[in-house]
């Protein structure tokens, strides 16, 4: 929600904490929704490598670096802006751009075709008496 409203989030991108995997996977999917497809923010660096952090220490020294620069602030929260008006132009319509790689951030209709895809193979794989196996379901 905080990413949807335009703020920066920040998280840590080490160990298995649920949290982390999803933010470092929620930044990496508006790195991907770039016009050149590079996913270079305005910074010269992908937004995630601005925003997950290796360390305690560099998650709070971020954290206070980006509180106490309201210019960089402002920054970044201009440029998360720019990534969801880039998702919602997508979901209304053909891409602008060919050149973006990555799926949007909030595209329910793709995220739910994919899941189907998910139930229809666990479907076959139980309807087969196969054995239980990892499944992977290509996006698209």
């Amino acid at each position: 929600d905080a990413l949807k409203g335009g703020l920066p989030v920040l998280t840590i991108g080490y160990g298995d904490a649920f949290a982390n995997r999803v933010g470092i996977s929620l930044l990496n999917s508006l790195d991907g929704h770039q016009k050149n497809g590079d996913g270079k923010s305005q910074f010269g660096m992908p937004l995630a490598s601005l925003l997950v952090s290796h360390s305690r220490k560099d998650f709070v020294n971020v954290a206070v670096k980006i509180a106490t620069n309201p210019t960089l602030a402002a920054s970044l929260k201009d440029e998360l802006q720019h990534r969801l008006v880039l998702n919602e132009q997508h979901e209304q319509g053909p891409a602008l751009d060919t050149k973006m790689a990555s799926p949007p951030l909030f595209d329910s209709v793709r995220y739910t075709r994919n899941l189907e895809r998910g139930f229809q193979a666990m479907w076959e794989v139980y309807s087969q008496q196969y054995f239980p196996m990892h499944l992977i379901i290509s996006q698209f």
